[in-house]
């Protein structure tokens, strides 16, 4: 085996890894993700920070947020700004 096609292999091997790992960590944490957007949902007149929300399902704030995203296709703060704007058309 040549070197290129070992470092090839291992790279592949590498990436396959993290992104599994990943799809495991949006996996365990797609419940109190669930229940945050809920939560936000549900309570769109006040003003829920992201320190707030995070706390609330019990993780941090940037893997929230990655996960989140991840789930969603958009950041918790576009929710809320979206939320805020609809609930202020009313």
């Amino acid at each position: 085996m040549h070197l290129a096609e070992l470092i090839y292999l291992i790279t592949r091997e590498i990436r396959e890894h993290s992104v599994s790992k990943l799809e495991a960590e949006i996996k365990k944490n797609e419940m109190p993700v669930m229940n945050a957007l809920r939560y936000i949902n549900l309570n769109s007149a006040e003003n829920i920070s992201l320190d707030f929300i995070s706390d609330y399902v019990h993780m941090s704030k940037s893997n929230f947020c990655l996960v989140f995203k991840k789930i969603h296709g958009i950041s918790p703060s576009a929710v809320r700004r979206a939320n805020s704007s609809a609930s202020s058309d009313e």
